[in-house]
């Protein structure tokens, strides 16, 4: 399968948020005791920056 056909570009450049997903959902697969723990603190992390005006959803 040809990956870089699959990576979006925005504004010139590669989309850095989808390389990071994808490593995330590998680091998650891995260790069953840990899975989900990048994804809860994203969602805080997110729902702070909602609280503070920094992010609109």
């Amino acid at each position: 399968m040809n990956r870089g056909s699959e990576l979006k570009l925005c504004t010139g450049g590669i989309d850095y948020h989808e390389i990071i997903e994808c490593i995330v959902s590998a680091l998650d697969a891995k260790d069953p005791y840990t899975a989900g723990h990048s994804q809860r603190v994203s969602d805080m992390a997110a729902l702070a920056l909602k609280h503070w005006g920094h992010l609109t959803f």
